[in-house]
């Protein structure tokens, strides 16, 4: 919703956790991070491809796609 089609200000961050060795995927808690259109994402989907800003580090990476499970 924020950002149209300006990618690089998506307020998904996806920050890396070394001692875990995995993603933690945070969405910024405003109006302008609002996801639309999931479809049938909200009742058949298991898995979602989420865009966010990649943190590795403290260092902004740029927008990377994240496979995301959200659902069994």
């Amino acid at each position: 919703m924020g950002h149209g089609s300006d990618v690089s200000s998506l307020l998904t961050t996806a920050t890396f956790d070394e001692e875990k060795d995995q993603f933690i995927i945070n969405n910024a808690n405003d109006i302008k991070a609002i996801k639309f259109w999931p479809g049938d994402m909200g009742i058949i989907c298991t898995h979602a491809l989420v865009f966010a800003q990649m943190i590795v580090k403290g260092k902004s990476q740029g927008v990377h796609a994240f496979i995301v499970r959200i659902r069994d």
